[in-house]
């Protein structure tokens, strides 16, 4: 509150200021709450980690282990990890229960207006989980399995993500955990991407191919949760449904899903 007195934030409730007066005013009052994040122990450290909440969806659920994951080179200790949520829930920038951080709409907005570097946060993201070995489907994380293609996107990596989507490993990894649905609603994300920016790829066509296939194997797909299953019916089904279509990726999709089989 002092902080907010020094400002003259005051003016908040004057009735002589028109709205978009008062809409400054709040900006500016939520901007000093996180500026003073830098006088806490966590000194300057604890006001850009808030701003790495800028990556996540608006209203999302942010599981507290992902939030581990992402901090973990900034924080040693998730004692320290578990103080600064804490302290986002105290200064009310930040909600922290049951297992989970979220932000208040207004707050998601001002991020996304003040933090221009928005890619190079959701690469940080994705390099903090990439594995080793570079094969995505080998991440266990559902947090990451539901949402890597708003990271991907993110991150300006849209071709990569697209060239993921024809990787049978990483479609079964989809499939366990998100349905069919969860593959289509990526590929029909990644399609609208192909109208804008990448038509002159061949990915186009070869994603609206595939979107069409998982789709009519949907039915067969729901019963599809065995992991240990390496003949699992969405080999069975890219089989015998991409037979007759064309493109490198389709025929590399294909003949994965092929020595899954033999």
């Amino acid at each position: 509150l002092k902080s907010l007195r020094e400002k003259q934030l005051n003016l908040l409730e004057n009735p002589n200021f028109g709205d978009q007066s008062q809409h400054k005013t709040i900006d500016k009052a939520l901007s000093i709450s996180i500026e003073y994040l830098a006088e806490s122990e966590f000194g300057d450290a604890a006001r850009p980690a808030y701003y790495d909440l800028v990556i996540f969806r608006n209203g999302a659920q942010i599981p507290l282990w992902v939030i581990r994951q992402l901090f973990k080179d900034t924080f040693k200790e998730s004692a320290s990890i578990d103080d600064l949520l804490s302290l986002w829930q105290k200064r009310s920038i930040a909600y922290y229960q049951k297992e989970c951080v979220s932000l208040h709409d207004l707050f998601f907005d001002l991020l996304q207006g003040k933090i221009d570097d928005k890619a190079s946060r959701h690469d940080r993201f994705l390099s903090v989980y990439e594995p080793e070995s570079g094969k995505w489907h080998q991440i266990e994380d559902p947090y990451f399995i539901r949402n890597a293609a708003h990271h991907f996107i993110g991150a300006g990596r849209i071709e990569e993500y697209m060239a993921l989507q024809f990787d049978l490993d990483w479609l079964t990894t989809k499939l366990l955990e998100t349905g069919s649905q969860g593959i289509l609603d990526d590929l029909e994300t990644l399609i609208s991407k192909c109208v804008t920016a990448h038509e002159k790829t061949s990915f186009g066509d070869e994603l609206r191919v595939l979107s069409d296939i998982i789709r009519l194997c949907d039915p067969a797909l729901r019963g599809d949760t065995d992991k240990s299953n390496t003949k699992s019916q969405l080999g069975i089904q890219l089989i015998a449904r991409l037979y007759g279509k064309f493109g490198p990726r389709i025929t590399k999709l294909r003949d994965a899903a092929h020595i899954r089989l033999t």
